[in-house]
């Protein structure tokens, strides 16, 4: 064998099959750790039959009574129907909580409708006495269109519950009052509940479709706990501003304004099939009256109607670390949706502005490689002058891209200007209720949702090689020849994330071999001299 043959498995074949390596379990154990698989026969929230009542379907916050939670007495219960364009629900006289919320404008991708609160007691939104934690019994009224109220009582304790209506925002404005308090009156609870939906995954590497959490704020500090009936979760919190148990796309949630700052309380067994919390409202020492105020929330996650309803009702929305630039995003795209009437043009535009932006770098970044590209020869023979002298090896080298001016890090800029742009718009495409369902143009009918032919990741992996084999590269060849397989793990990754993400990725490549091509290209040849360094 010849001594200028090279190992395959030399140091630098093996670390970058190492980092490729690495790049696909850190990717993938990301996303069992946010998104817990769960393998359970439940069935998504929006056809799930409702729950029998059963130890199991049922979950008690700790210190309630399980057993009270089970019968309601000779109470009969009594629906008050609710229907606008927007939704519809049932009122019941148990607690004021409300039963079926048929959210009108949205349906599952299969067609069906979406349902939230489908459960056959603790309500969501419910009232109950602390006091043996049974619901309280209202006479409810209608006020006017969008307005109820109900009286009732716990022992001598009268209980007042008023519930202003705003469809147009999903949304109620909840006032409770509780008057002639009295010893034996420990306080109240509010519930929220709902199925616990099944995890069920467009691919290996993609996050379920039907993810749920329960999301709270408690001393301005955010918590998320994802839900997987193989694993109990209980909890218990003081001092909550909101609470919301959502999916990817709706929510169920509260933001508090009342007088007494209430403690919530999960606690959900293994194999359950409810998804339960309950804040509690204890009862101020020495008060002869208590008042509860809060916004109780019933439907898609829109940041925008989130965030005007409550600022604090928008961080349901889950943006990630990246938020800050997600909600621009967001921003931008629907300003874009708007002119063109198309998410999918809407996005082709955004990544169009994104390339223009990082333009300047992507200019200095290719004239940086093709420095060091003419570069490799003198530092090839350097590192072989040096080669028994790794200082000096490495101080020439050094010397060397100084004089011609080489900065080694420079084609990594535009890459890492550009990786926040995409983690965000990953969470803004994963998460954001404007692309649930949007259509593209032929084969692509959800934009949120995989290719279902995976065409859009089969032309963006052609278009990652094409860019790959044009674009001046200082690396070993034996690299050089292993980052030629990352376009096939590339479109390996993105047949199962959303086709709206492929689309971004595609359009951004084929941006960048067009820029390549008309403005970087060298019309005619470069004679510029090497500099050299002393030796």
């Amino acid at each position: 064998m010849s001594k200028e043959s090279k190992n395959f498995l030399d140091p630098k074949m093996i670390s970058t099959l190492v980092i490729i390596a690495g790049f696909w379990m850190a990717w993938s154990y990301y996303m069992d750790m946010k998104y817990p698989h769960k393998d359970v026969p439940a069935q998504v929230a929006a056809t799930a039959p409702i729950a029998q009542d059963s130890s199991t379907s049922k979950t008690t916050p700790p210190e309630l009574s399980a057993a009270s939670l089970a019968v309601t007495g000779s109470i009969a219960e009594a629906f008050t129907d609710y229907s606008s364009p927007e939704f519809s629900f049932q009122i019941s006289n148990l607690g004021m909580g409300l039963k079926n919320i048929d959210i009108k404008k949205f349906k599952t991708r299969d067609d069906q409708e979406i349902v939230l609160g489908k459960v056959r007691t603790e309500l969501p939104f419910a009232t109950y006495s602390l006091s043996g934690n049974k619901p309280v019994d209202f006479k409810v009224t209608q006020v006017d269109a969008n307005t109820f109220q109900g009286v009732g009582k716990s022992g001598t304790v009268q209980i007042t519950k008023t519930m202003k209506i705003h469809p147009e925002t999903y949304s109620a404005e909840i006032e409770i009052s509780a008057t002639n308090l009295s010893e034996e009156f420990k306080g109240l609870v509010t519930y929220m509940s709902d199925i616990l939906v099944d995890q069920k995954r467009s691919g290996f590497l993609s996050p379920p479709i039907e993810k749920q959490e329960i999301y709270y704020l408690h001393d301005d500090k955010q918590e998320r706990n994802a839900l997987n009936s193989e694993k109990k979760l209980a909890l218990e919190e003081k001092n909550i501003g909101l609470l919301a148990l959502d999916t990817h796309y709706f929510a169920l949630a509260i933001a508090e304004n009342s007088e007494v700052s209430p403690t919530v309380k999960i606690d959900i067994p293994e194999k359950a099939e409810i998804a339960t919390g309950a804040l509690i409202y204890n009862k101020p020492s020495l008060a002869s009256e208590m008042k509860i105020k809060y916004t109780a929330f019933a439907g898609p996650k829109s940041f925008e109607i989130l965030s005007k309803l409550d600022e604090r009702l928008g961080s349901v929305v889950d943006y990630g670390r990246f938020a800050v630039i997600a909600r621009p995003l967001l921003g931008v795209m629907k300003f874009f949706n708007g002119l063109v009437h198309n998410y999918g043009l809407a996005i082709i535009l955004l990544t169009l502005l994104v390339r223009a932006l990082v333009m300047p770098f992507n200019i200095y970044s290719f004239k940086s490689m093709k420095v060091m590209q003419k570069l490799q020869p003198e530092m090839k023979a350097v590192r072989e002058k040096y080669k028994d002298d790794p200082a000096t090896q490495n101080a020439k080298v050094m010397e060397l891209m100084k004089t011609n001016k080489a900065n080694p890090l420079g084609g990594c800029l535009p890459m890492l200007l550009q990786l926040p742009v995409f983690f965000a718009l990953y969470q803004t495409l994963g998460q954001s209720i404007e692309l649930y369902r949007e259509p593209f143009i032929f084969w692509i009918h959800d934009l949120s949702f995989r290719d279902p032919y995976f065409v859009l990741p089969v032309l963006m992996g052609i278009t990652m090689f094409i860019q790959q084999k044009i674009t001046p590269s200082n690396m070993d060849p034996q690299q050089a020849k292993i980052m030629m397989f990352m376009p096939v793990m590339f479109t390996f990754f993105m047949v199962s994330l959303p086709a709206g993400l492929t689309l971004y990725i595609f359009i951004s490549t084929l941006f960048g071999i067009t820029q390549q091509y008309l403005f970087l290209r060298e019309k005619t040849p470069n004679h510029t001299q090497v500099k050299q360094v002393q030796a």
